[in-house]
């Protein structure tokens, strides 16, 4: 059955427990006794703990998703993450109907839930799509992957437990089971022709087999599912567009000409079409000072400069630092996150204020996470 979700990508903050770290942001992931991991509730103040406990829709297939208004969600040692639907958690009831799973949907909107979704027939480990299927038996789809929900810092795959940012509640969930290797370089050593290098949403690499098989210019929606290994799905002022990888410090070099390096991530860039731009003006990200009325303040490699701003509002996705509008950048989960000040107790600048928290990326400078 087909179903109305988006392709889930997420970004790893730190590892939690004992895992090894696939993030980029700093947060600190605890136990399932912490409320980043399986909230007990009692703490209604700290971002971490999903206070946004607003119900909304899951899905437009009534098939595919429920509301879980139907009964109570079972008690369990692992309490289910605050504002969900089901209990996700290892050896908890879920409170899903039979035939159903606790997993994770996100609508034609970007809001994501903990909801009851059919189970489909994918184990852990192997490959899936949430869009067009095939679908997981358990756990979720992350990166194509199905992953197991985690608590305790265990993960049988090696990955490392970790809070699933961009959920209410933020559950925990299994990182993939990495292997380092350069996705500039999909073919490279330790990886092969037939599973090649991926750059995964968090930053970390693995090889693995892709069903993408686009090519510079040819159009995507999803770098793993649409793009052949060695590229990335980029987006452009014509839409999103499959793009040959390389490494930032040398990546200019390696598009050529007619051809721009956009930054994907601290180590990699992508190549899309446009003009190389002038050398960047230094400014300040939370004055955003920047003279031209088309620019704005965005952290970068070499810091803090102006750049043309994009539209994209906090929340949409995005695939450039600068696709989004003033006030706010493109974090590596492909999502416009508002910046704020690191020192400031109330966190004016983000939108949920003192219930947010401000996670720093530089300079005092950080991004709402809220």
């Amino acid at each position: 059955m087909r179903r109305s979700f988006l392709l889930l990508s997420f970004v790893f903050t730190a590892a939690c427990g004992s895992g090894s770290s696939s993030g980029s942001s700093g947060t600190d992931a605890t136990d399932a006794t912490d409320a980043v991991d399986a909230t007990d509730g009692s703490d209604t103040t700290d971002s971490a703990d999903g206070t946004d406990t607003t119900d909304a829709a899951d899905g437009n297939d009534a098939a595919d998703a429920t509301d879980g208004t139907s009964g109570e969600i079972p008690k369990c040692k692992f309490q289910h993450p605050l504002g969900a639907k089901c209990n996700p958690y290892p050896d908890c009831e879920s409170g899903c109907p039979d035939g159903q799973m606790c997993s994770v949907s996100e609508t034609t909107e970007g809001i994501k839930r903990v909801v009851c979704l059919e189970r489909g027939d994918v184990p852990l480990g192997e490959a899936c799509n949430h869009v067009e299927g095939p679908f997981c038996e358990e756990g979720l789809c992350i990166d194509a992957q199905c992953r197991a929900f985690c608590v305790d810092a265990i993960c049988e795959n090696g990955g490392s437990c970790q809070p699933y940012n961009g959920v209410p509640g933020k559950p925990t969930v299994c990182g993939a089971a990495q292997q380092s290797c350069d996705p500039a370089a999909p073919q490279s050593e330790p990886c092969s022709a037939e599973t090649p290098c991926y750059l995964n949403s968090d930053e970390s690499t693995d090889c693995k087999a892709g069903p993408g098989v686009g090519v510079q210019g040819d159009p995507c929606a999803s770098s793993f599912d649409d793009c052949s290994a060695g590229f990335s799905c980029a987006q452009t002022k014509d839409g999103k567009i499959c793009g040959k990888l390389c490494h930032a410090e040398t990546c200019q070099e390696e598009c050529g000409e007619g051809f721009n390096a956009n930054q994907l991530s601290s180590k990699y860039s992508v190549c899309v079409p446009g003009t190389v731009a002038p050398p960047a003006t230094p400014c300040n990200a939370l004055a955003q000072d920047c003279a031209g009325e088309q620019q704005a303040c965005y952290p970068t490699q070499e810091g803090f400069v102006c750049l043309t701003r994009g539209t994209a509002a906090p929340g949409a996705e995005c695939a450039s630092v600068n696709d989004c509008a003033k006030g706010a950048f493109c974090l590596n989960n492909g999502r416009c996150t508002l910046l704020c000040e690191v020192g400031d107790a109330s966190n004016a600048l983000c939108e949920t204020g003192v219930e947010a928290k401000c996670v720093e990326v530089g300079g005092g400078v950080g991004y709402c996470d809220e």
